[in-house]
């Protein structure tokens, strides 16, 4: 189930977009804009990296979405906010024309953003490449558990799934892992403890490759390390 935006639709049912799924806003509508700009208000004194999503949008008007990524993108750096990150989609709503061209891109599916297209472009890119870092605890579709071994002998964050850049590209800013509770909707039910699991491993494994930029010995060694820094209590749970 996609659940996108649909705390805002169940809230304001004349948010939803009446020709698509009943998790998406409709962007071409003035109100939406003006309730989001409120929703933002109240956060903005307590967040400082600022995500504006952008995710999955394909099928609704490519116009319409580029004039609200403009819009929040402008509103929220007059709010002090830069950049401004959003999920790469250019590649759903027609390419970059008309985009602004200063944001922050996490690139997670090279269908709806390519990263060499993206980089051509001007964007600054995040590596957040569903098939290595997407954690969905319990679920089907991603992983559970990120494989925290490969990531340490393979992964380094200018390595997309299509291209791999220099490893001192300017535009590649680094990687980061996600979570997703998307198995609250089939009934499944976890606790926090069980995302400290998963997060602990990935968020260890994401630090030393993009503090190194490479592994230092064997994955057993890093864990051996890692036991020891817990051990200290320099990584606590």
């Amino acid at each position: 189930m996609h659940q996108h935006s649909l705390a805002f639709t169940k809230y304001r049912p004349d948010f939803r977009h009446p020709d698509l799924r009943e998790d998406l806003l409709d962007l071409g509508n003035p109100e939406v804009t003006s309730f989001l700009e409120t929703l933002w208000g109240e956060y903005l004194s307590i967040i400082d990296d600022v995500h504006i999503g952008t995710d999955e949008y394909k099928n609704g008007s490519a116009e319409d979405m580029k004039t609200f990524i403009n819009h929040f993108n402008g509103y929220l750096k007059w709010h002090g906010k830069n950049p401004v990150r959003m999920w790469g989609c250019q590649d759903t709503i027609g390419g970059a024309s008309g985009l602004d061209r200063d944001l922050l891109v996490n690139v997670w599916y090279d269908e709806y953003c390519d990263p060499e297209t993206a980089v051509k472009d001007g964007y600054n890119l995040i590596n957040t490449q569903d098939s290595e870092l997407y954690i969905v605890p319990f679920g089907e579709t991603y992983r559970d558990f990120l494989d925290t071994q490969w990531l340490y002998e393979n992964w380094t964050p200018n390595t997309f799934t299509s291209v791999k850049f220099d490893i001192d590209h300017p535009q590649v800013k680094g990687g980061m892992f996600a979570v997703w509770n998307d198995a609250f909707a089939a009934g499944t039910h976890y606790t926090v403890n069980d995302i400290q699991d998963r997060v602990k491993p990935a968020m260890q494994v994401l630090s030393q490759k993009m503090w190194s930029g490479k592994k230092n010995g064997s994955y057993v060694a890093f864990q051996d390390v890692m036991r020891i820094i817990e051990a200290k209590g320099l990584f606590k749970n």
